[in-house]
């Protein structure tokens, strides 16, 4: 009978060696847990609308969010794929917005369409301290093409080279504005998507360990640019406003978006493993206002809103067209959708369209002085305000409450009454 110690024989010698060189070598194995918050189509949207079907999102929220996840997972990069401001947003929130992502410290943000809402020359002038990328649009000038803005940025995460590459898509400025649309297409040269990060890659190959396109032309462009080109690992998306509830995979690339008007934040938890994501966790987070205005964000934007008011105030005293259709809107000035219809429909798309002018009066729901006109009109509709969603339009003795009825409904009630007009 053997009596002596059971790991002297060969067999067990092999045994336990193979045991414990496995559990050294999965030890020894580069693990990198980071997360990425990412943003995008955040249209102008400062702070949510207060419209009850969508009670979140805004930019002061935001900045809340990022600060706790930041102090809670130290390996955090912040990430955004453009369209921060809203094409019929006035100067004064641009640069509200501008400021605040600078606050928030964003380590990328791609470009957007909606950049240039102000034309290229006011981008350029008002977004140095920001982190824009894109490797494939040029500015044209008398010396040739120019890089636009920088085409990439490395940063060094947790011990991760994580390269950021901007990319924009060459039809995403179709249904731009036609007052800056000219200006666009004579400066600006946008080079094929696939072709320049595919350059791009076999450069930074050895530069970089993660590669990140932060793109701004769409899901299905993201799709096939993810099957045509080897080498990226995550594509942070913008443009059609998807919200991807689970990461998109082609191939070995994932794609993720969150949605529009900055009503959910992107977190994105991966676990980096020999410079591969091997483990990846999305969660989209509806920003409510269980999660506290940021103070000084809050701050500048009730500065804007006294300075928007007080331009609102002396345009009342402009003169109006005999014949203009008089609207009553009551809103959220914050409300980018809101002044899309201020701004683009009713001052000029629908009187285009219909040969028609409006007078349209503006009402904050936040100043006391609206709801007594609010609950006075509301009786004369046979309605009671509690039943309201914002916006609400008061046209040609109808109410339209949420963007849902103003869709559907008044352009057609407009068209209508266009008609009987011109008749």
């Amino acid at each position: 009978m053997h009596t002596g110690n059971s790991l002297n024989t060969p067999l067990l010698r092999t045994i336990v060696y193979v045991v414990f060189s496995g559990i050294i070598l999965f030890a020894a194995v580069p693990r990198t847990a980071i997360t990425f918050l990412f943003t995008n189509s955040t249209n102008g949207y400062l702070e949510d609308c207060h419209c009850p079907s969508t009670p979140y999102g805004g930019v002061v929220r935001r900045a809340t969010y990022i600060n706790t996840i930041r102090a809670q997972q130290r390996n955090t990069v912040l990430i955004d794929s453009g369209d921060i401001i809203n094409p019929s947003s006035d100067t004064l929130k641009a640069e509200t917005l501008f400021r605040s992502y600078v606050y928030m410290g964003y380590d990328a943000i791609a470009l957007g369409d909606q950049e240039f809402t102000f034309g290229i020359d006011w981008f350029m002038e008002h977004t140095n301290n920001l982190p824009f990328i894109c490797a494939n649009v040029y500015r044209k000038t008398e010396t040739g093409l120019h890089q636009l803005v920088q085409p990439y940025i490395i940063k060094k995460i947790g011990g991760m080279r994580i390269a950021f590459i901007g990319l924009i898509g060459t039809n995403v400025f179709a249904f731009f504005n036609p007052a800056i649309k000219p200006e666009i297409e004579q400066q600006l040269l946008i080079r094929n998507p696939e072709q320049t990060i595919r350059s791009l890659i076999q450069t930074l190959n050895t530069q970089a360990d993660i590669i990140v396109a932060v793109t701004h032309q769409g899901m299905e462009a993201d799709k096939q640019l993810a099957k045509n080109v080897s080498g990226i690992d995550l594509i942070i998306g913008g443009h059609d406003q998807t919200l991807t509830e689970l990461p998109v995979k082609c191939k070995k690339t994932r794609i993720v978006q969150c949605g529009k008007n900055g009503e959910h934040i992107g977190k994105l938890n991966t676990t980096i493993i020999n410079a591969r994501m091997k483990k990846v966790f999305l969660t989209l987070i509806e920003l409510r206002d269980s999660y506290m205005d940021d103070k000084q964000i809050r701050y500048w934007i009730e500065q804007y809103k006294s300075a928007y008011f007080n331009t609102v105030k002396k345009k009342k005293n402009e003169p109006v067209a005999d014949n203009a259709l008089l609207v009553h809107m009551f809103s959220d000035p914050a409300c980018g959708y809101c002044t899309d219809l201020k701004n683009i429909y009713f001052k000029t798309l629908w009187p285009q369209q219909y040969g028609i002018t409006f007078n349209l009066i503006y009402h904050d729901i936040h100043d006391p002085k609206t709801k007594p006109l609010l609950k006075q009109m509301c009786k004369a509709h046979n309605i009671t305000i509690d039943t309201l969603d914002y916006p609400t339009i008061f046209f040609w003795g109808t109410v339209y409450s949420g963007e849902h009825a103003i869709d559907e409904r008044l352009p057609d009630a407009i068209k209508s009454v266009a008609e009987k007009m011109n008749q």
